[in-house]
């Protein structure tokens, strides 16, 4: 009898021991509920919307182009913390004064290398073009032949580029490259614009400067 009564005791007091560990006794000074160390991980992530991770897309307009009357647009995506693509287009369907003609439209996508991470500071960069034209009648000194003639046809071409960007703010910044390359060029010859006299078909390879850009930026966080 004594026995169970001994046994009997250590389970009441094991039972109000755990009851006083499960409720505290009210009053008493509790830790904050840290939520953070019992939530997902995936819960307390940065949102991918958060400025210090930088850009994610970039709207852009090369001012030098608009130089020529040409509209043009480009649009830069981040990939990762240094790499990004680029792709660009261009284009003019008018005719300038007295008969010149700078028609065509052009597509130059790009991919990038940064040396920081994307949108901020120097960066390189393996771009293509291709295209399609109807350019003449320009007033060159040392070029009448293209004064005299026009030029029908199109371009593929590759290149490296360098350049650095500029921030102007939290969204804009401005963008300074230069490009080089080669550009394969296919055309068909006419003598004058208005009767289109037709003078041949060539070819030609060209290796040099393929695009230089001031362009302004627009940065999507």
């Amino acid at each position: 009898m004594k026995y169970r009564d001994k046994k009997a005791r250590c389970a009441i007091m094991i039972a109000t021991l755990a009851c006083c560990l499960a409720f505290p006794v009210a009053g008493a000074a509790q830790p904050p509920f840290d939520a953070a160390r019992w939530a997902p991980a995936s819960e307390y992530a940065r949102p991918s919307s958060d400025p210090s991770r930088g850009p994610v897309l970039a709207g852009k307009s090369n001012l030098l182009y608009w130089a020529s009357s040409s509209p043009n647009f480009g649009a830069e995506f981040s990939l990762a913390q240094r790499w990004s693509v680029e792709v660009g287009v261009g284009w003019n369907t008018w005719d300038l004064a007295r008969h010149a003609s700078l028609r065509h439209w052009l597509v130059l996508p790009e991919a990038r290398y940064w040396f920081c991470r994307t949108f901020e500071g120097h960066f390189v960069g393996v771009h293509a073009l291709y295209g399609m034209y109807d350019l003449g009648n320009w007033h060159w000194p040392d070029g009448r032949e293209i004064y005299d003639h026009v030029y029908n046809g199109w371009c593929v071409g590759a290149g490296l580029s360098y350049g650095y960007h500029f921030p102007l703010g939290k969204r804009w910044g401005l963008e300074l490259s230069v490009s080089v390359g080669y550009v394969y060029l296919k055309y068909d010859k006419y003598r004058c614009e208005g009767c289109r006299e037709y003078v041949g078909s060539h070819d030609r390879h060209y290796v040099g400067p393929t695009k230089a850009a001031v362009n302004l930026v627009y940065m999507i966080h």
